[in-house]
């Protein structure tokens, strides 16, 4: 019991000061979504955006969307403190009750070392104060706004994986089938390149001797120009998933703004458990979100080591005459 409520008074005024004005981020999340980049339209350009040393063979990461991933991060932190506060103020009274006046005291730092000079004995005594005038939570009607939305908010979230789809194959599926299929694509090319470097002419006649160096160098560089023209096909390839998966998630993220605005982002909810289970859904605009973004960056990646690797040889092969 002891440790309960100094947990208690602790969570009260680390996290209701989040969750004081808003149930949920009073924000549309789709022009994010809007901003993610699409995957290269080709190997240069997805090289264009990295920086590479070729001496050390080194592609730095790709940082066009860090930004956004920063942003989101952060969004994903406040709507973890509001859950977790809503939370706590659904188990211990009304979000107008003493803990959000206790809440509103802490903006004053005088009124912070009051609290962190107190003993454990008087947090404690505190903490049963606040306990006792604390009502329990009143259980009114819902407005009919509310329940409509919160029913939409569920459709959405109930029907987005049954469509998500591509050519009738579930997207994943088409996505997991494409990296299969560029893979091996790209390791045809290199059992390919093996026994055509077996068939070139050597310096010396016998086994084990060197191809001879110009005939070597030019089936390498036709190799990596093969290897750049798959991965410039993959690209147009996996556009088509790209923009399927985005047509998606913003056609949820923006149902999902849609009912959040309707309901003022909390403001024209009137239980707290009816409340509560809106918050998810933010959580899941910005899972979209990031899963859109994890696909952009995994193709600038993938397109631009190839450029990168053809720079690697050819920046050997100048460093070696």
């Amino acid at each position: 019991m002891k440790t309960q409520i100094v947990f208690i008074l602790a969570f009260i005024v680390s996290l209701t000061a989040s969750a004081q004005k808003s149930a949920m981020l009073r924000m549309p999340f789709a022009p994010i979504l809007e901003k993610v980049p699409p995957p290269p339209a080709s190997v240069d350009a997805a090289f264009a955006k990295f920086q590479y040393d070729p001496e050390q063979d080194k592609l730095d990461q790709y940082t066009v969307t860090a930004g956004l991933k920063t942003t989101l991060e952060e969004y994903q932190k406040q709507i973890a403190d509001i859950q977790l506060a809503n939370a706590m103020a659904e188990n211990i009274g009304d979000p107008n009750s003493p803990e959000m006046d206790l809440a509103q005291k802490m903006k004053d730092p005088e009124y912070q070392k009051k609290l962190q000079s107190m003993s454990e004995e008087e947090k404690i005594k505190f903490a049963m104060q606040m306990q006792s005038k604390s009502a329990p939570p009143k259980m009114v009607l819902e407005s009919p706004v509310a329940i409509k939305a919160l029913e939409a908010c569920q459709g959405i979230s109930q029907k987005s994986y049954e469509s998500l789809s591509i050519g009738g194959m579930p997207l994943q599926t088409a996505y997991r089938n494409f990296d299969e299929q560029s893979a091996k694509a790209h390791q045809d090319l290199k059992e390919a390149l093996t026994n055509d470097v077996a068939k070139l002419p050597t310096v010396q006649p016998g086994e084990g001797s060197d191809p001879e160096p110009k005939a070597y160098k030019a089936l390498m560089l036709k190799y990596f120009n093969k290897q750049i023209d798959q991965a410039n096909g993959d690209l147009k390839r996996v556009r088509e998933i790209w923009d399927t998966f985005k047509a998606h998630h913003l056609a949820d993220v923006s149902g999902y703004d849609t009912q959040l605005a309707a309901i003022g982002y909390g403001d024209k909810v009137k239980n707290k458990i009816i409340l509560n289970q809106f918050s998810p859904f933010q959580s899941s605009e910005i899972y979209d979100i990031s899963e859109l973004i994890g696909m952009t960056e995994k193709e600038y990646e993938r397109a631009a080591q190839w450029k990168a690797a053809k720079v690697h040889y050819e920046f050997v092969e100048k460093d070696s005459k």
